[in-house]
């Protein structure tokens, strides 16, 4: 099972990001953090052997993602933590329902880190990670932006047109 939560007291912006992403993410169980410290969330991860995605917030806004999976005993971050530059909501793309992804795609044009960020988005999340033309279904699509960002958004179908919910990517950090 894999949680999805955020930082303690989101914005409605924030709010709206999780509830689109645990639309779209197959296996994406969203709950309210309240005020659990991170403590207590961590037991209540082991105790589940789950995973967590944790959106916290920056300037008013969604601006980190991290994966934390539950390991013997303790939490661990799985790397590599993602800090957004933008946000887009599935309301934002006039979408009138929402796509849950059933695989990720990257884009022809890519470098060594987006296919990692892709790989590791795929064990995460348990997808497969599909090459050009395999199918015809919503995917979680990664590609690379004109500013030296990369752009992860679902699509429908896959790596066609983009539905909703997406992010761009400021930069990645690796290693903690």
């Amino acid at each position: 099972m894999i949680f999805l939560t955020t930082s303690r007291r989101p914005t409605q912006r924030i709010r709206s990001f999780v509830k689109d992403l645990s639309r779209a993410l197959p296996k994406v169980r969203r709950f309210n953090r309240g005020k659990l410290s991170l403590k207590e969330l961590e037991g209540l991860l082991l105790k589940e052997r789950a995973k967590l995605v944790l959106v916290s917030r920056w300037k008013g806004g969604p601006g980190k993602i991290e994966l934390l999976s539950a390991g013997k005993g303790e939490l661990r971050r799985e790397p590599p933590i993602v800090c957004l530059k933008g946000v887009k909501l599935r309301r934002e793309y006039g979408t009138p329902k929402s796509f849950t992804v059933k695989a990720i795609t990257i884009d022809d044009e890519r470098t060594r880190e987006l296919e990692e960020l892709a790989r590791r988005f795929s064990r995460f999340f348990e997808l497969p990670l599909l090459e050009e033309g395999e199918g015809q279904l919503s995917s979680l699509h990664f590609r690379l932006c004109d500013f030296e960002g990369i752009w992860v958004g679902v699509t429908c179908p896959a790596k066609r047109r983009a539905v909703g919910p997406s992010f761009t990517i400021k930069h990645l950090i690796w290693s903690f």
